[in-house]
């Protein structure tokens, strides 16, 4: 890749109106600009021409900047040049700059046109776009070379201007400028998408005569007075790019989402698979997250059993949506898995998965400064690896974003705890972290760590045992072993595990050879997955969007029912009686387990889908 940072380039979003004006207005500009040589004299020039609009003072621009601050944490990025955006006020036209030291020039007439005559939603997503692709030419030094601008700037201004004619553009892209377009809008669509904007409103709706269709809008021009439009993509061709992208993820959302499931049931072996696959097709911080979700929960199998006692309930939290979801149609969910433990030792392996999940999860959080699943799991796998002042910072930015959680500012005083326990303070310290479990609806995580500290300072720790054993379907499998050993609670032995209602169109865990498949999936959609652990190939069949089965190499390894008529859960409850453990989800949904193997998604008192493992 050139190098372009010593000279000044310009890189153009949209072909039509926004390159024609572009080039129009450099053609007066004073003959100074033809000896700019740098993008710090350009920035100069155009501040000085038409000025900048401070956010201070237009909703707009303020709005432009926030969108464009979470386009920038999720775009890729070079390590020479910090983005910035400017606001140039410049209403008459759209259009948009970017330059080699980072900053990006938007007019005041491209946000303008985002917004106009559409929801603050569409405006979002089309603005995000446009932001997107300026960020995407920034990723891949993406510029017109100085040479090439000086040129443009001589002749307009000493030839057609000095004629009284109207200029015409000059071509000034490479041959494969076609192809970077399209690659800049390829990226501008994922990086919003990721951002979570709603991209997919940008596709035209012919069936709405008011409904302008943002391509051809924004590319609209005189086309006669540009030469080189078409090395830019026009609006159809855009479009179809944006459908084959959401054509992408819609087929790619089975990695996700049958990797939720799997590591749901703590299959992650399985899942870390389908997560990377999926990272290949939206590499959002909802797919490091669970990679290093993933990690920990194999990082927590291989620490020291002879530690299990002795261990605290930290936070794993599985995040069961995706953003690209609100793309393709779909529903949100978060899956909290609340397993953690601190052991004495760690082998070799577990050590290799704590780093990995740290990796990932710095990741997901550089991704988004307001997402706290990452925050909460980094800050245990800092735990994991020794590093307790961080694992402190993490959970204490995860309690200023959502500061009234009693579970969060738990952990946060546990690790307060223990940094006074390693100063030799402990004593000191306990009763002030005591004081937040004396509440009547204190976190479980918060009773389990207070009885866990209890005994291993000596104290009794019965009260607390009583009352982690009066909310037991809060309590996950792991840490239910760990209270019936540490403290005899036989009422927390799980009880007899009940079978699903519904008749399953496959049997989890039938073997299926080539003939079965061919019988059972006929008419069913299939997307290949890969190939999973242990050498074995995935295939996700789906009919319509009622069921779902994950096949690996001819096994039935799952099951999902989500046809929309699964029934009340207040039935489901009458019937089999309550779960053996419930966990809550985003946006007022639940996960109950009724069984090792097989769980219910819950939202609203529906049943919104059942999973069931082979």
């Amino acid at each position: 890749m050139h190098d372009h940072s010593c000279g000044f380039s310009v890189v153009i979003l949209a072909a039509g109106r926004f390159f024609a004006v572009l080039t129009a207005w450099m053609f007066f500009l004073p003959l100074v600009g033809a000896e700019a040589s740098g993008s710090h004299d350009l920035f100069s020039l155009l501040e000085k021409k038409y000025g900048v609009v401070d956010r201070a003072g237009n909703a707009q621009v303020a709005r432009a900047e926030q969108i464009f601050a979470r386009m920038q944490a999720v775009a890729d990025k070079r390590a020479n040049r910090m983005p910035r955006l400017t606001v140039v006020n410049k209403v008459e036209q759209p259009w948009a700059l970017t330059l080699p030291d980072g900053h990006i020039l938007l007019s005041l007439g491209a946000i303008q046109l985002c917004y106009r005559h559409v929801s603050p939603q569409e405006g979002d997503a089309r603005l995000a776009f446009v932001l997107g692709h300026e960020l995407a030419h920034l990723s891949k030094n993406d510029f017109w070379e100085q040479e090439a601008y000086q040129a443009l700037v001589k002749e307009g201004a000493e030839g057609e201007a000095q004629k009284g004619e109207k200029p015409a553009a000059v071509r000034v892209s490479t041959p494969s400028s076609r192809d970077k377009e399209r690659e800049a809008d390829d990226l501008g669509f994922l990086y919003a998408g990721m951002a979570g904007y709603g991209v997919h409103l940008l596709l035209d709706r012919s069936d709405d005569q008011r409904h302008d269709n943002f391509f051809a809008l924004w590319g609209d021009s005189l086309h006669g007075m540009v030469n080189g439009v078409a090395d830019h993509p026009g609006a159809a061709e855009r479009e179809a790019l944006l459908r084959a992208r959401l054509e992408r993820l819609a087929e790619g959302i089975a990695f996700f989402r049958f990797g939720v499931r799997l590591a749901h049931f703590g299959q992650c072996e399985q899942a870390i698979p389908l997560f990377r696959q999926f990272l290949h097709i939206f590499p959002a911080r909802e797919v490091y997250n669970n990679l290093g979700a993933c990690h920990l929960q194999r990082a927590q199998r291989g620490m020291n059993s002879m530690a299990a006692v002795a261990s605290y309930w930290l936070p794993i939290v599985l995040d069961g949506s995706t953003q690209a979801e609100g793309l393709i149609g779909g529903y949100p969910s978060q899956v909290r898995e609340g397993e953690g433990a601190v052991p004495a030792l760690m082998n070799d392996k577990p050590g290799q998965d704590v780093e990995q999940a740290i990796e990932y999860l710095e990741q997901a959080a550089a991704m988004d400064a307001g997402y706290v699943a990452a925050r909460l799991n980094v800050a245990t796998a800092y735990f994991y690896h020794g590093e307790l002042l961080r694992a402190r910072l993490a959970l204490q930015e995860a309690l200023r974003l959502q500061p009234g959680r009693a579970d969060i500012a738990g952990w946060q005083g546990l690790m307060a705890y223990l940094d006074s326990e390693a100063q030799g303070l402990a004593k000191a310290a306990l009763p002030h972290w005591r004081q937040q479990a004396f509440k009547k609806k204190s976190p479980i995580s918060l009773l389990f760590n207070q009885a866990i500290v209890a005994r291993k300072v000596g104290q009794d720790a019965r009260r607390w045992w009583r009352r982690v054993a009066a909310r037991k379907e809060a309590l996950p499998p792991r840490y239910a072993r760990i209270a019936c050993v540490a403290a005899r609670l036989h009422c927390l032995v799980p009880a007899k595990e009940k079978q699903p209602l519904w008749p399953m169109p496959v049997q989890p865990g039938q073997d299926l050879d080539a003939a079965d498949r061919r019988k059972l999936f006929a008419g069913w959609h299939a997307t290949p997955l890969g190939w999973l652990a242990d050498k074995r190939k995935g295939m996700s069949y789906r009919r319509g969007e009622e069921v779902e089965v994950l096949d690996w190499d001819g096994y039935a390894a799952m099951v999902v029912l989500r046809d929309g008529r699964l029934g009340s859960a207040a039935a489901l409850r009458n019937k089999l009686g309550p779960p053996l453990q419930v966990r809550p989800l985003a946006d007022e949904m639940q996960v109950w387990n009724y069984g090792s193997r097989w769980a219910v998604l819950v939202r609203n008192g529906l049943v919104l889908e059942v999973w069931v493992v082979g």
